[in-house]
């Protein structure tokens, strides 16, 4: 059986059947070589084509963009300069697949008179808890704020909050095992500035969750 480049079989394209993953990270920090992806907002741009990305779960890498053409790329977020790269391309190995991604560096510097606390993120930002291991479930705060600003947080727990144990000063929660299910918001809220917070959506498993399942113990 003849395969053509991209692995065409009786006229069927597989091309057409296959997703490879995007070709560039672009990496996103400020002068101080902090990560800034989140809140950012990378702009892809080729003859008249113009596609927009950003990411909800990578505090450093955009990961977007195919092989095979030259790109312009934007950077944009709220309190940064933009910045840019020329003509970023890596070919095309066949039926839209690059080889190695690409890493495309961008460095953001801050607009003059930016305030001194400027955005928060949790990561997850949803999360389901169910009972193994130990039962220890982390999250992270993601603070882009000055150098010499607290980049402490508080975090604090709405909901159904019989399901878990939360350590306010860590924001690591701990499941409970109850016969319902839970949903939760846990919240981080920054030191330094309260009106900037953030916030995961939790969803907390309740046993028996089926007829073999068993209870909780």
């Amino acid at each position: 059986m003849a395969l053509s480049a991209c692995g065409s079989i009786v006229g069927v394209d597989r091309c057409n059947l296959m997703a490879y993953p995007p070709a560039f990270d672009v990496t996103v920090r400020d002068q101080a070589g902090a990560p800034q992806a989140l809140g950012a907002v990378v702009t892809f741009t080729w003859a008249s084509n113009r596609y927009q990305y950003s990411t909800l779960d990578d505090s450093v890498n955009v990961r977007a963009g195919g092989p095979g053409t030259a790109y312009e790329i934007q950077v944009s977020k709220r309190y940064y300069n933009d910045a840019s790269a020329h003509n970023v391309y890596t070919p095309d190995l066949g039926c839209g697949r690059a080889g190695a991604v690409v890493t495309v560096p961008i460095v953001l510097s801050l607009v003059p008179g930016s305030p001194a606390v400027r955005s928060l993120y949790v990561l997850p930002q949803r999360r389901t808890l169910d009972r193994g291991g130990d039962g220890k479930y982390a999250f992270a705060s993601v603070i882009d704020a000055n150098v010499g600003t607290s980049h402490a947080v508080r975090w604090s727990l709405t909901g159904d909050t019989a399901s878990v144990a939360l350590d306010a000063a860590t924001g690591i929660l701990t499941y409970r095992c109850l016969s319902k299910s839970g949903y939760l918001t846990l919240t981080a809220t920054s030191v330094a500035d309260s009106t900037i917070f953030a916030s995961a959506a939790v969803a907390v498993q309740g046993h028996p969750a089926a007829t073999n399942d068993p209870p909780c113990s």
